[in-house]
């Protein structure tokens, strides 16, 4: 039997954090502990080059939506997926909570690119307390 394979798309402030490890283990009790994962997070020009291609060959693909926004990487992907026939699920995170949805879920907003950058570097930045806890007391991803 083939391992099926499930494409992660998340926004990049959750490449490699506890986030996407956690992410993983949702996947993975819903789709499957047999499943292989691929996500973005181990990039090379040739798999940004080929996404389209990489997407098409997965069993369902799964996006990452934070705080009720999609990243422009996010929706696009999912899109796509969903236009293909792909089955599409999306992990909602907000206040410390990942709900597990299927599909894509309308009410969340779709960020532009410009949008994008601008919400992601604010999570990443926080508040001025938040920078100055950091400076202190060191930071802490909260993704």
């Amino acid at each position: 039997m083939q391992q099926r394979t499930i494409y992660l798309i998340l926004p990049p402030i959750t490449y490699n954090s506890r986030t996407e490890a956690s992410v993983k283990e949702m996947i993975k009790s819903k789709l499957g502990t047999d499943v292989q994962i691929v996500s973005p997070s181990r990039l090379s020009s040739e798999r940004i080059r080929d996404w389209k291609k990489e997407i098409t060959t997965c069993q369902a693909v799964v996006g990452i939506a934070l705080e009720g926004k999609y990243t422009v990487s996010v929706w696009t992907v999912l899109e796509f997926a969903e236009k293909k026939e792909i089955p599409v699920y999306t992990v909602e995170i907000e206040e410390g909570l990942q709900i597990w949805r299927e599909g894509i879920q309308e009410s969340k907003e779709k960020l532009t690119y410009e949008e994008s950058r601008s919400f992601t570097r604010s999570l990443s930045l926080g508040s001025r307390r938040d920078i100055l806890a950091g400076l202190f007391f060191g930071g802490r991803r909260k993704y």
